[in-house]
């Protein structure tokens, strides 16, 4: 569950760095 959500996470963060 944890490992799920911290991998989306880091999805996000780095589409946000992209962005």
């Amino acid at each position: 569950m944890f490992v799920y959500v911290g991998a989306h996470q880091a999805t996000v963060t780095m589409a946000l760095q992209i962005n």
